[in-house]
């Protein structure tokens, strides 16, 4: 069941919340008042699988998971990476089929609640309902911004494109610096994010490494001159649609 605040799993997800919109502490409490289970599950572990039929809302507590399509000739597409705080399953899609698969990065703790009293709650309660809502938003609009990383931006500025953006989400969700972020990804997986080959992938980071623009390694990222990156990467980070409403 649900537990107090500060404690509480759903902690990092109300936060979240709360910077779509502004919820009341009745709208937050009833949130913590959810009743959900936390499951612990190892890297490399599927929560999901395309075709399965989802039964529950997911909120990712702890870790890194990603959100794929394998095709029929072998090759998979990554088209997500999530975060700590992040919504995996929508409560109105969580009883439908999955489209992609679900698959953790690195050990992972996700909260599970029923779709029913979540469904419930954003009816009795617009606000909540307004920040579920915007947080579908921003989800659809970073997953624009993907498509135009692969169709019209380079392999070094598509790159550049990605770490910023990890960084930006990193440092909004209190999970580092936007200098200083962690990348569980390996060069197969970031090949499998931006259309690329994994000696691609190999090559424009030693090339982004040597030009001063990076220092990565140990599964982290360093920044030394943000404006620098940002640059390379024709970033904008409005379409995160982080701004309070």
């Amino acid at each position: 069941m649900g537990q107090d605040h500060p404690s509480s799993p759903l902690t990092l997800f109300i936060e979240k919340l709360q910077r779509r919109c502004t919820l009341s502490d009745d709208d937050c409490e009833a949130l913590r008042s959810l009743p959900f289970t936390v499951q612990r599950h190892d890297a490399a572990r599927y929560l999901a699988r395309a075709g399965d039929q989802n039964l529950s809302v997911m909120v990712l507590v702890s870790g890194y998971v990603h959100r794929h399509r394998v095709l029929s000739n072998g090759s998979r597409q990554i088209v997500a990476v999530h975060l700590a705080g992040d919504l995996l399953t929508l409560p109105h899609a969580a009883s439908r089929r999955a489209t992609e698969s679900l698959q953790a990065l690195t050990p992972i703790k996700v909260v599970e609640i029923a779709p029913a009293p979540m469904i419930a709650l954003s009816r009795e309660r617009p606000a909540i309902a307004e920040a579920l809502l915007l947080e579908s938003i921003a989800d659809a609009s970073i997953f624009r911004e993907w498509v135009i990383n692969l169709g019209r931006r380079d392999a070094r500025t598509r790159t550049a494109h990605l770490l910023c953006e990890l960084g930006t989400r990193s440092a909004e969700n209190d999970l580092g610096d936007r200098t200083t972020f962690r990348l569980p990804l390996t060069q197969e997986q970031l090949a499998d994010i931006l259309g690329l080959t994994s000696v691609h992938v190999n090559r424009t980071l030693r090339g982004m490494k040597s030009s001063g623009l990076i220092d990565y390694g140990n599964g982290w990222v360093s920044v030394p001159d943000w404006t620098k990156l940002s640059k390379e990467a024709d970033f904008d980070a409005s379409y995160l649609s982080m701004d309070p409403v």
